[in-house]
């Protein structure tokens, strides 16, 4: 799999590398949350964020470790794989009267 930011780190499009692969369906356990996307494999930003409440929030860049369940078509046949990525991201605002907020950077095999 491979993570392309969409609309500024907004979401993190998740697409396999075979396009010979249809995905199905995707779970992104972040911090132990579940994650649940569909077959558009779209990770928004603030779900991700809900999922690192406890975590490191200082400004700037941080990765993580997320584990990521495919499921996929291949050849007609029904497929499944599991594995262990990076999740890059960083966040952004805060200041006087602003919020902060999480932005996805990017993906890669962990």
């Amino acid at each position: 799999l491979r993570g392309r930011p969409e609309d500024g780190g907004a979401a993190q499009l998740i697409e396999p590398l075979e396009s010979s692969h249809a995905l199905d369906s995707l779970t992104v356990t972040v911090n132990g949350a579940a994650i649940e996307l569909g077959s558009d494999a779209r990770l928004e930003a603030d779900k991700v964020e809900a999922a690192l409440k406890n975590s490191d929030d200082r400004k700037g860049s941080h990765s993580l470790p997320v584990r990521i369940v495919a499921r996929y078509v291949e050849a007609g046949s029904d497929k499944s794989a599991t594995g262990t990525y990076r999740l890059a991201y960083r966040w952004e605002g805060g200041g006087l009267f602003g919020g902060r907020s999480v932005r996805l950077t990017g993906l890669s095999r962990g």
